[in-house]
């Protein structure tokens, strides 16, 4: 039954997508009281997922990784995508979405913070846009 659900919402989302006018990829950081994030919208290059419970999303365009250490997330030494570490069944709505975009060649809203131990922004929340 989640299979079915998960394969009829990829479908859906691929059917319904729209083409939309290429616009740059942005990325900035911002200051909060409970510590900074970043936040990209533009278009995913790629994805990685692997039995350890670790998916990588790679940017279409490279991120400014200043803005962020400027923010307080000094912890990303690597720009070109983002990690998510998770176990499931919340790494599948992730990742589903993230598939969505990519198919079908959608723009994302990601929210990230800090991955202390893995070089990457951590992914926090996903719009599909």
């Amino acid at each position: 039954m989640k299979r079915r659900l998960f394969m009829g919402l990829l479908m859906l989302g691929v059917l319904m997508s729209m083409a939309t006018g290429a616009r740059a990829a942005t990325f900035n950081c911002h200051e909060q009281a409970s510590g900074g994030y970043c936040k990209y919208v533009g278009k995913i290059q790629q994805l990685y997922i692997n039995e350890s419970n670790v998916m990588l999303m790679y940017y279409e365009t490279p991120i400014d990784l200043i803005q962020a250490s400027d923010v307080g997330l000094a912890c990303a030494s690597l720009g070109n995508a983002a990690i998510y570490k998770t176990t499931w069944p919340s790494a599948e709505y992730f990742y589903s979405t993230l598939l969505m975009a990519l198919t079908a060649d959608r723009e994302i809203n990601i929210q990230l913070g800090c991955a202390h131990d893995t070089g990457y922004l951590n992914i926090d929340r996903i719009w599909l846009r």
